[in-house]
């Protein structure tokens, strides 16, 4: 199933909360004006590009098939202040991936497969009040992960 925003919700202008969970997703576009969107047990593998509303607060994706996040997949996302990607399959997060979520206050990324945290994997998190990486392989920690 994949979610065609532009036939079926964008007339759907105050709608603020879009809960998804356990609908067989596999790919999201665009949804406008959404501040709380969650996705949680779905089969979405990747973020396409400009696909999530600039003016999401609110980003649960846990349970779903992510296993890398790509560098700017979170772009534009500035008003961002939680993101849930636990229980996935993350093996690797590109450096930058995080750079303009300046917001953020709440990253989870607990039971996924991190082996390495590399360097610059986490900056531009200045606001990051909690970081779940628990159950998680980490064998190698760069001391500048979050420079």
């Amino acid at each position: 199933f994949e979610l065609e925003s532009e036939k079926y919700f964008n007339f759907l202008t105050n709608l603020q909360t879009f809960d998804l969970r356990n609908s067989n997703l596999k790919k999201v576009t665009y949804l406008a004006n959404i501040r709380r969107l969650i996705l949680v047990n779905n089969l979405i593998e990747s973020i396409e590009n400009n696909s999530l509303s600039s003016t999401l607060n609110s980003l649960d994706m846990k349970k779903n098939r992510l296993t890398r996040l790509k560098k700017y997949f979170f772009s534009r996302l500035n008003r961002l202040n939680s993101l849930d990607l636990s229980k996935n399959k993350i093996e690797d997060i590109e450096p930058d991936t995080f750079i303009d979520l300046n917001s953020l206050r709440n990253l989870f990324l607990s039971s996924n497969y991190l082996e390495n945290l590399y360097s610059n994997m986490f900056i531009g998190l200045i606001q990051l009040n909690r970081l779940d990486l628990s159950s998680n392989k980490i064998e190698n920690f760069h001391s500048n992960s979050f420079n």
